[in-house]
């Protein structure tokens, strides 16, 4: 079992959906007319395929609004998942009030680019088999009822920029260190996990996102201290964390975020007075401090 998927035991599990992912593929390729990809030459791709099918039976497939394909029908056109065409064919073309989309957007090799499954109803945990993208860019799937951690694998989607997971019912650890320790992602620029359950600090680690522009966790149950380290990030342009339980005072290295031009961490727990550095950050359009225990005056750079 390959690094970026689960493990065995889900595969001998007979009710998971690694095992009715790999059930459905050993099916489709005995086929009169097999999927395609479907030949051990192509196991990267095949990989993907597998993990495709699995993220469809893990999230309620059959429920989706669009994409969904029940019954598994291997005739199905383009737009709906688990046909025979080949999986870059998958992805159902959206229009809405954001503008148009695509669900499933694969680079030229075949390789899964982007996944925008959002508003599609899918119920249950994201698998560990998201993993397998390891070209993938970008993740969104805002307002759903997911469920569960976020798997720790996403650390192995090293081209990763956008992970968008708002509304949904995910809980456990926010920041992971596979993906948000040493070794995390390097080449994220949203990370934006507003509305959901999620617990834990925000680590030192954080500093390694140098290229984040977007960073959303608000309305969460995230402790603990903003750490000095957030000073690093100086392409951030969003920082939002309000409701949560977050402590301590804002750390004078938040004068360094010269791009920041909204802030908002109304909610929290946070006390003292706001560092002089603070005013630094001239970009500024929008500050929510209300509901803390914030101290002192206004500086006169205001």
């Amino acid at each position: 079992v390959s690094v970026r998927m689960g493990t065995t035991e889900a595969l001998d599990d007979p009710n998971s959906p690694q095992s009715q992912a790999r059930d459905w593929i050993v099916e489709e390729c005995d086929a009169a007319i097999p999927i395609d990809p479907c030949t051990a030459s192509q196991l990267i791709l095949n990989e993907q395929r597998y993990g495709l099918a699995v993220m469809y039976f893990s999230l309620g497939g059959d429920s989706w609004n669009a994409g969904a394909n029940p019954g598994q029908d291997a005739a199905a056109g383009p737009g709906q998942w688990m046909s025979a065409l080949n999986y870059c064919e998958w992805g159902a073309e959206i229009t809405g009030t954001g503008g148009a989309f695509k669900q499933l957007v694969c680079d030229d090799l075949g390789n899964v680019l982007n996944l925008n499954l959002q508003s599609n109803n899918m119920v249950g945990q994201i698998p560990p088999e998201i993993g397998v993208f390891f070209a993938m860019t970008s993740y969104i799937s805002f307002f759903n009822a997911q469920s569960g951690p976020i798997p720790t694998t996403l650390g192995y989607i090293l081209p990763l920029e956008t992970f968008d997971v708002e509304s949904n019912n995910l809980e456990g650890p926010l920041f992971q260190p596979e993906y948000a320790g040493p070794d995390g992602l390097k080449e994220i620029t949203a990370f934006r996990a507003s509305l959901n359950n999620f617990i834990g600090t925000i680590p030192a680690e954080i500093g390694q996102w140098t290229k984040i522009q977007n960073l959303w966790f608000a309305d969460n149950q995230i402790s603990g201290t903003i750490p000095s380290e957030i000073g690093s990030l100086t392409e951030m342009g969003a920082f939002l964390f309000y409701k949560n339980q977050i402590s301590g005072t804002i750390p004078p290295e938040i004068g360094n975020l010269s791009k920041l031009t909204w802030i908002d961490c109304e909610e929290n727990q946070i006390v003292g007075t706001l560092p002089e550095e603070f005013y630094s950050n001239t970009e500024l359009e929008e500050v929510i401090l209300k509901s803390n225990s914030i101290s002192g005056s206004i500086s006169s750079k205001v």
